[in-house]
């Protein structure tokens, strides 16, 4: 897959620990190890594939009406840029 000079997990091995997503629309969040992302993903895999993946079942993602229905982030990444 192109890297389109996106983040991916391979980025963040050694350099975290751990990575917590949290949606600032329907309150859901949590911590995930990245070593097993990368392991069950891929070093290659794009966090915001990622991002997408872990909210394609969140309720407000197919309200009409939302100009940003997801409200999903990756809080502390744009240090690792």
């Amino acid at each position: 897959m192109p890297r389109d000079d996106a983040l991916t997990f391979g980025d963040l091995l050694g350099r975290l620990d751990w990575r917590e997503i949290v949606c600032t629309k329907c309150d859901r969040h949590g911590h995930y190890y990245v070593h097993g992302l990368a392991s069950t993903h891929g070093r290659n895999f794009k966090i915001l594939e990622w991002i997408g993946e872990m909210t394609k079942d969140c309720p407000r993602q197919n309200s009409p009406g939302l100009a940003d229905a997801r409200g999903a982030r990756c809080p502390g990444l744009r240090k690792f840029r």
